[in-house]
């Protein structure tokens, strides 16, 4: 019988590194002073969304970050990571009690228990600050920001699936956001929704 139980976690360790090599304590800092959407980097951190749309043309968030770290797609990606995309980078393993030893001694977790608790706080908080506004102004703030996880969508995208003019996404957008604006609120919002590029 083994001795440990432990949860490995995969990450994309090229993006993890060239964020230190820019001299960011994190990945949360990096979205921080760059204004961008924390979860968007966490789904390619992760490995949980391809870095190209359906027309085969890299996302617009990922030639942000690429803008952003000064580097070239494939700095970033691996050519296997390039089309990866997985519900889960987690898996329990077992392992015996040398086996442990040896990795807590080597073992440097890049997201720090600080982050992680930060991480944890800020989804929560987002989740209590979108919860007062309507449902169909959260599920268009969601999906015009990339707040559920998903690419961030344009208005004419949007305008599409409710059936509506994008100008009336727009309304309903602007609406959300002023009921946001109180200043505890802006400050959760605004860690989420960074510097997002507007499309029409």
């Amino acid at each position: 019988m083994s001795d440990y139980r432990v949860n490995i976690k995969v990450r994309n360790n090229r993006i993890l590194k060239k964020i230190e090599e820019r001299g960011y304590a994190s990945p949360l800092e990096f979205c921080r002073k760059n204004k961008m959407a924390y979860p968007t980097l966490l789904d390619y951190v992760n490995l949980k969304k391809k870095i190209f749309n359906k027309n085969n043309k890299l996302q617009p968030s990922v030639r942000n970050l690429c803008e952003i770290l000064k580097c070239m797609p494939e700095e970033l990606f691996s050519e296997t990571q390039q089309y990866m995309e997985i519900e889960s980078n987690q898996k329990a393993v077992e392992c015996s009690e040398q086996a442990m030893q040896g990795y807590l001694e080597n073992y440097k977790d890049p997201l720090t228990l600080e982050e992680q608790i930060d991480e944890k706080l800020l989804l929560k908080q987002l989740d209590k600050t979108l919860s007062s506004i309507t449902p169909r102004e959260r599920k268009i703030l969601e999906a015009r920001f990339g707040l559920a996880g998903e690419e961030a969508r344009s208005l004419r995208e949007i305008a599409d699936e409710y059936d509506v003019s994008a100008s009336r996404i727009r309304q309903i957008e602007q609406t959300a956001l002023r009921k946001l604006r109180h200043p505890t609120r802006a400050i959760v919002l605004g860690e989420f929704i960074g510097r997002e590029k507007e499309e029409y």
